[in-house]
């Protein structure tokens, strides 16, 4: 888990839900890579999948989704309070969830509004029980590639009770630097899929224990 952690010291900012793993706590949730992004398309809706669907080709964009059982209402609502997001997103977490509204999260247990070392995201844009998008502003480290990446969760009522719920990260092509990119772009795709699974935790199993799963990894 020592790596994840590595990796976070880039991307952490790109919803500040990344940073811990909830794979060993869903049997539920599966790993489907872009390799079957064509496969994908196909694919019944197969509920706690995560599935890969990223590209580099031209405009380059990091993209995974999971169906999830619920109704729009009720998985749009995971994300829209403090309350709600503290049982699967972090411990801390202050949230206005409007457009130009803050974020500000943490994954330290004694966390307060206000603490230097907390995330804070902007709510850019809100499309009720569609989607919505942030963009980080601070962290406590430097990253450079804040200044380039959103971040969009995206919401699509499939009929039968399933739902699916897409982590989406753009503005790859800010980042001038390839090499940099690469890596970023590398280190978040092996993070991202993170906020799906402590999703399908939280509706399959209940609120996630914070100080178990932050003492596991």
């Amino acid at each position: 888990m020592k790596n994840l952690f590595n990796a976070l010291s880039i991307i952490a900012f790109i919803i500040a839900l990344n940073t811990l793993s909830c794979s060993s706590k869903s049997k539920k949730t599966s790993y489907e890579t872009q390799e079957s992004k064509y496969e994908a398309k196909e694919m019944k809706h197969e509920i706690g999948k995560i599935v890969d669907v990223s590209t580099t080709k031209d405009e380059w964009v990091q993209e995974h989704y999971i169906i999830v059982e619920g109704t729009l209402k009720d998985i749009w609502n995971y994300y829209t309070s403090s309350e709600a997001m503290r049982t699967h997103v972090a411990p801390f977490i202050n949230v206005d969830f409007r457009n130009g509204g803050k974020w500000e999260a943490s994954y330290n247990l004694s966390a307060k509004l206000g603490d230097s070392e907390n995330f804070i995201n902007e709510v850019i844009n809100v499309i009720p029980y569609r989607q919505f998008s942030t963009k980080g502003i601070r962290a406590p480290f430097d990253i450079e590639a804040m200044k380039s990446l959103r971040s969009t969760m995206m919401f699509e009522d499939l009929g039968d009770n399933k739902i699916k719920v897409s982590a989406i990260t753009t503005g790859w092509m800010g980042i001038t630097d390839v090499d940099y990119r690469k890596k970023v772009f590398e280190m978040s795709g092996k993070t991202n899929p993170e906020i799906l699974k402590c999703l399908n935790v939280r509706l399959t199993q209940g609120p996630l224990n914070w100080e178990k799963i932050l003492n596991q990894n």
